[in-house]
């Protein structure tokens, strides 16, 4: 009798267990992939509790009133008092810079194209201690512009020869801004960020690197898979099983991971060696992960 009441309570378990994969299922399936409207209109909650940028500014424009050649001479004496320059990432430069870029944020967009170019082209002793200077206090001049509009920021950077001088871009290059500047654009219009990063990655000239690249297609990917596999196709060839094999990784969640299979079965129906290659590195994944084969298993029947 117990015997009979255990089966048929594992019967019952089954049976639930089964329906709410399903509906679960096909509740990913409807999502994948999103309509951009749908996307869009989440923008302002994906950016409020985006964490992703450790370097994103943490101050807002305080000031309307607030004008270039003033908050110039302040940042000049903030540097006055400083011993050495060191370089580094945008992380790390923000958070030695936290006052100058405090007052750099109370510029408009206007105002901060005066204060690039006034740094620049500056020929004050304490920028011209050497080129690393003038990128640092550039570089926060970035920041503010990609916070306050990235598609400008993006524009103006990619056109940055034309506004700052070449030395410093010849030593540093454009990279970390850019960088900066997809994650920030990725927020409020992932479709251009993703345009952006296909017309980088496809500049020969000026290489772009694979892991900027698989940071950017993996935030944006967290929401719409089936747009980011869009973007991998219009990327190099040879990078492609690099760039779906990034994704897989970078994926946690049970739900991400069957966001990807979903958008790698539907996208790449005609391209099955690509879909293959997808759901190998979710497996793959997990076995890194050390996670326990039972769990494995319990994902992958979910898949159906």
């Amino acid at each position: 009798m117990k015997t009979s009441l255990t089966c048929l309570g594992i019967l019952v378990a089954a049976l639930v267990l089964g329906n709410l994969q399903g509906s679960r299922l096909e509740k990913l399936h409807q999502q994948i992939p999103s309509s951009e409207a749908a996307y869009r209109s989440k923008a302002h909650d994906r950016e409020s509790r985006d964490q992703g940028s450790a370097y994103r500014s943490k101050y807002e424009r305080t000031s309307q009133h607030a004008v270039a050649k003033d908050v110039f001479q302040s940042l000049l004496g903030h540097l006055a008092g400083r011993k050495s320059t060191q370089t580094g990432d945008m992380a790390s430069m923000t958070d030695r810079n936290k006052d100058a870029l405090k007052a750099i944020l109370q510029l408009d967009l206007s105002g901060l194209k005066e204060l690039i170019t006034m740094i620049s082209q500056s020929n004050d002793p304490v920028l011209k201690m050497n080129s690393a200077v003038k990128y640092e206090q550039i570089s926060l001049c970035i920041i503010a512009l990609a916070d306050q509009d990235p598609r400008y920021a993006l524009d103006y950077v990619m056109n940055a020869e034309k506004e700052i001088d070449p030395e410093i871009l010849s030593h540093f290059g454009t990279n970390g801004w850019l960088g900066y500047i997809l994650t920030r654009l990725s927020d409020r219009d992932p479709q251009r960020a993703l345009d952006g990063l296909v017309k980088l990655a496809g500049n020969a000239a000026k290489p772009w690197a694979d892991d900027s690249v698989s940071t950017i297609l993996a935030k944006i990917a967290r929401q719409d898979p089936g747009l980011v596999l869009v973007t991998i196709e219009q990327l190099p060839q040879s990078k492609n099983q690099d760039f779906l094999k990034s994704l897989a990784y970078q994926l946690e969640s049970n739900d991400e991971r069957t966001a990807l299979f979903l958008a790698l079965r539907d996208h790449f129906r005609l391209r099955p060696e690509l879909m293959k290659f997808g759901l190998a590195s979710l497996f793959q994944r997990f076995q890194n992960a050390r996670e326990s084969p039972a769990e494995l298993r319990k994902w992958a029947d979910s898949l159906e």
